[in-house]
């Protein structure tokens, strides 16, 4: 990504972590009356891109995709791409968020083939990131791009497009699923999290979303959630709807309301304890929003970071992986099979778990147990201090399926 002179730091940093296109090709199929680009037809274990056509878009125009590698037909993993996020004329300037649609590499637990990878038999759909919208959003803006088109971001469409077509390709009962994302993808998961799982009939389902844990400016959310016309989404249950019209949405209520919904699936978040670019877009968001404090130190994210774990934590379905490091996102990356709770590449030297075989765990069949894990000093919420320490209440907390 290109940077000018004027940029704010924490748009550099941000764009730092948006994925790069993979320079190998890759089939394409475009969805019509008289082509479904049936899942028979698409060829195993290598990326084709959809294009659904109809209510879908990119943020400026471009056409949106999502990208299928098929493998098995009855177990799925459905991951939301990151790639920053765009709320406002400037934020949409200064280019905070990915606008073209483009497929994952091949890479992390998208390998299919390393044997290391818990998923390399999985058939993979990935909604691609172009609507600056943490995949949810359904608004036309009052302000034009630079060629002067009105801004639509319609994430909510382009992720209902790949989920319709999930459903008509893939076994109608799936042995397994796995829901996860990087980044503003992991707020996307987030979000539809709960009606992916009331539309699918599967045996045995987890969540996972990887770095985004939602530390924002208060009162950012409770504003950002129903401008982006989130508070539309007709999937998402009429309480949360009610919630959103009056302004008192957070992506963690609704990540709640799902494990409280769906009491026998694991749901867990992957992080790090002072993510750099977490950090980066709460200054963002605090800069353009006017809102204060405009920075947080490493151990206020991990207070903070910690604050949301805790509440999560109250669910005896909810287990956490947390990692003592600044690096943001891991499942999408070849460091999934060298990171542990130490560091991205800890490769459990001290005994510590690996992520990819932590995440091997998931999804939790009926007698299975997984465990939350973190490595540093255990460290009850009255004595938090630092930014390396483990909150006394998440640790070695287990859950075991019915």
């Amino acid at each position: 990504a290109s940077k000018n002179e004027n940029e704010p730091e924490w748009a550099t940093v941000v764009k730092s972590s948006f994925p790069v296109e993979p320079e190998d090709t890759y089939d394409s199929c475009t969805l019509s009356s008289s082509e479904a680009c049936a899942f028979e037809g698409l060829p195993q274990g290598k990326t084709t891109m959809v294009y659904p056509g109809g209510e879908t878009r990119c943020i400026k125009g471009d056409d949106f995709a999502f990208q299928v590698v098929p493998g098995d037909n009855d177990k799925l993993i459905i991951s939301f791409q990151g790639g920053g996020a765009c709320w406002d004329k400037a934020s949409t300037e200064i280019g905070a968020c990915t606008s073209t649609a483009f497929p994952d590499p091949a890479l992390g637990i998208f390998d299919v083939s390393n044997d290391k990878n818990p998923y390399k038999d999985y058939t993979s759909i990935h909604v691609m990131y172009c609507s600056g919208d943490l995949h949810a959003g359904n608004v036309t803006r009052d302000y034009a791009d630079s060629s002067g088109n009105p801004i639509v971001q319609v994430g909510y469409s382009n992720t209902l497009a790949t989920l319709n077509w999930a459903k008509e390709n893939m076994a109608s009962t799936l042995s397994s699923l796995v829901l996860t994302g990087q980044s503003a993808g992991s707020l996307g998961t987030q979000v539809w999290a709960e009606p992916i799982l009331g539309m699918f009939e599967y045996e045995a389902a987890a969540v996972m979303p990887d770095s985004y844990m939602g530390v924002f400016p208060d009162g950012a959310q409770e504003f950002l959630i129903p401008d982006y016309g989130m508070c539309t989404n007709p999937y998402i249950s009429s309480d949360l709807v009610a919630l959103c019209t009056a302004g008192k949405i957070t992506v963690q209520k609704v990540f709640d309301h799902g494990m409280k919904a769906y009491p026998n699936v694991a749901w867990a978040n992957i992080n790090s304890k002072y993510d750099a670019v977490q950090m980066a877009f709460y200054s963002g968001i605090a800069a353009t929003l006017r809102m204060l404090p405009l920075y947080l130190t490493e151990a206020e994210f991990n207070n903070a970071m910690n604050t949301i774990l805790k509440k999560y934590n109250e669910n005896k379905n909810y287990v956490s992986y947390v990692v003592t490091s600044a690096m943001h996102t891991y499942t999408e990356l070849p460091i999934v099979f060298t990171a542990d709770t130490t560091g991205a590449v800890g490769r459990g030297k001290g005994g510590q778990t690996l992520m990819n075989e932590w995440m091997a765990g998931f999804p939790v069949r009926s007698g299975e147990t997984v465990t939350s894990e973190c490595d540093g000093e255990v460290l009850d919420e009255a004595d938090w201090t630092g930014k390396g320490y483990c909150d006394a209440s998440q640790a070695g907390k287990t859950f075991t399926a019915l």
